[in-house]
């Protein structure tokens, strides 16, 4: 991969060609070989497209950030973009992991045979005993999951390893990302975004999106420079 770090103030390389962020087809490629097919994701491949959109949108914001001189609000702004769409990404990949360990649906079950037969209790009174054996007839998703069901799955099953540090960041992450609708939690002077979201908050975000890949592939840290 080539580089594409820009010189600074123009998202140009250097030598005067535009700056080109990765391509779609490569941040698919990847995705397929981190987290797989999709096999029992429904629509899994526009998922992945989607996923893979959001990254390359955080590319651009990551190399905005490093590259143009930005006013203290367009800084805060760009923080805002880039929390919010990388609660989006882990909130798909969560949706993809749980799916593919079957931690994620709502079986039907249909009976297979029921049985009865009779026996004596302790008290020699006789008793009947019914046994129905059920199987799994359908497995239902449902993609109306919010991300705070999907962040306690992801937790209850370990989906992002043994450590509880990413669930807790999750978890303020989650907070911010409640911060998309601009007319709620006004109250206050500190009640803009330029209140809410910080540098501290953008490196979180970045450090929980590397770990949540950095997990699932070795190739992470390359292909997603831009979160290093």
């Amino acid at each position: 991969m080539s580089s594409r770090k820009a010189e600074k103030g123009s998202l140009l390389k250097r030598g005067g060609d535009k700056w080109q962020p990765i391509k779609i087809s490569e941040l698919e490629n990847f995705l397929i070989s981190t987290l797989g097919h999709g096999v029992n994701v429904p629509n899994s491949r526009n998922l992945r497209k989607n996923l893979a959109y959001n990254l390359q949108y955080l590319e651009l914001q990551a190399q905005i950030l490093g590259e143009i001189d930005l006013t203290s609000v367009l800084s805060t702004q760009t923080w805002k973009c880039f929390i919010v769409f990388t609660v989006s990404i882990i909130e798909g990949v969560l949706y993809w992991l749980l799916l593919e360990r079957d931690k994620l649906g709502f079986r039907e079950w249909e009976t297979v045979c029921k049985t009865e037969s009779e026996a004596r209790a302790p008290n020699k009174a006789r008793i009947l005993i019914r046994t129905e054996v059920l199987k799994v007839a359908t497995t239902r998703v449902t993609n109306e999951v919010t991300f705070e069901a999907l962040r306690k799955h992801a937790e209850k099953y370990r989906v992002l390893g043994d450590s509880y540090r990413e669930y807790v960041i999750l978890k303020e992450l989650q907070r911010l990302r409640n911060r998309i609708h601009l007319h709620v939690g006004l109250e206050g002077e500190t009640g803009t975004d330029f209140y809410k979201f910080n540098l501290h908050d953008f490196k979180k975000a970045k450090s929980i999106l590397k770990s949540v890949f950095s997990a699932l592939s070795p190739e992470a840290s390359k292909m997603l420079y831009f979160l290093n």
